[in-house]
């Protein structure tokens, strides 16, 4: 797996670069940007990113994981395993500084062309207990040292093939190119705007209006859509606010600089989480699970539920304040409470910890997948013990 990992990285970087830096695929031509962003050649910006868990659960579910963890290596334990996670960094300082504010014409046929305007900076990172910022793998690096015990564990739990000094001697090949950074305002053939970033948005024309965006989304949801929707579902929808209530979004605020939506499991209409159910693929002891019922039964799980928010906010020069998304999963396994909630949040600034604005207290991210492979684990476990 080592080698392989070595010539995939810069595979896929160069199908990435090539088609700006390849005049056999077009012609590029540059100027004055044509929007005003907000920020300037020089600027620099600063961001923390990082992320927090919550989790309870009663005995019953950690005899389960440590039931499954014998399956693995007798010598992993839960509740250990679960301790040394909670050492794992998780906040992380993200530096970009513009170097560059053009617009771009690219040319590659008669028939095709684009144009946009193009940022293109220079980006740095650490982790929040590092005093320097550095390329991304020096970040990535630091924390492997730190954390080598725990990824060898899970290495050799998911049969990885790669321990942490390998993986080490691997990242120690690739230094600022891997931190390769732009963001275009797309443009269509015509020279009309698409209205949309291309990239994940740090900066956003000071002029766009994610209102506008968002309406001029909706309206491109026409009867068609909705009446192809009701028919491959079952779940009759006639407009955007029947839409937006079967997938059990519970409220949904769009301005122009900012968007909150909150959604709810038990909100969402029940023959969609049948029909979900139903596609995914789930099974009993070789007989299909069709129904959302049904899977909460095979799993021993009740009152089952899962709320979530997503939030974002630019300031009014079109800089990213706030990037934020939370979860909440809760219920009883085997009659004992249970409750998971994972956060992420990227904020403006450097912080030693992740923005509190509508942060549920609690632990780092890699819970996520340690209870990820609990999750599918039990599944699995359950239908060998059926089968046998």
């Amino acid at each position: 797996m080592k080698k392989y990992t070595k010539y995939a990285i810069p595979f896929v970087m160069l199908f990435f670069l090539l088609p700006l830096n390849s005049a056999a695929m077009g012609t590029y031509t540059y100027g004055a940007p044509t929007k005003d962003w907000g920020i300037e050649i020089g600027d620099t910006h600063y961001y923390t990113l990082g992320w927090a868990v919550e989790l309870e659960m009663g005995d019953k579910a950690w005899n389960m994981l440590d039931m499954i963890l014998d399956e693995i290596d007798p010598t992993l334990d839960a509740r250990t395993m679960y301790t040394h996670l909670m050492s794992v960094e998780s906040v992380y300082n993200l530096r970009i500084s513009i170097t560059n504010i053009t617009s771009y014409f690219y040319n590659s046929s008669p028939s095709y062309n684009s144009s946009g305007d193009l940022i293109m900076g220079e980006m740095a990172w650490k982790a929040a207990s590092m005093t320097n910022y550095g390329p991304l793998n020096a970040t990535m690096i630091y924390n492997l040292q730190q954390n080598a015990m725990l990824f060898n564990a899970y290495s050799t739990m998911l049969d990885w093939g790669i321990s942490a000094s390998e993986l080490v001697e691997d990242l120690e090949l690739y230094g600022p190119e891997m931190d390769e950074y732009y963001q275009s305002w797309l443009t269509g053939d015509s020279g009309e705007d698409f209205n949309q970033p291309d990239s994940p948005p740090f900066f956003i024309p000071k002029d766009w209006s994610l209102e506008d965006f968002y309406n001029e989304q909706r309206s491109k949801l026409n009867e068609y859509f909705y009446g192809n929707f009701s028919e491959n579902t079952g779940v009759t929808v006639s407009n955007w606010e029947d839409f937006i209530e079967v997938l059990g979004i519970k409220s949904m605020r769009v301005n122009k600089r900012d968007a909150t939506v909150k959604f709810q499991l038990t909100a969402m209409d029940m023959k969609l989480r049948d029909f979900w159910v139903n596609n995914t693929g789930f099974y009993d002891n070789g007989t299909k699970i069709e129904t959302y019922n049904e899977l909460l039964n095979f799993l021993n799980v009740t009152e089952f539920d899962a709320e979530a928010r997503f939030d974002v906010e630019w300031n009014r020069k079109g800089i990213l304040q706030n990037f934020h998304v939370q979860w909440e999963f809760s219920g009883k396994y085997e009659d004992e409470k249970f409750k998971f909630a994972p956060v992420f949040d990227l904020s403006y600034g450097e912080h030693d910890k992740i923005n509190a604005k509508f942060t549920i207290p609690g632990y780092q991210i890699f819970v996520v997948v340690f209870a990820g492979i609990g999750t599918v684990s039990v599944i699995i476990i359950r239908i060998k013990k059926k089968n046998t």
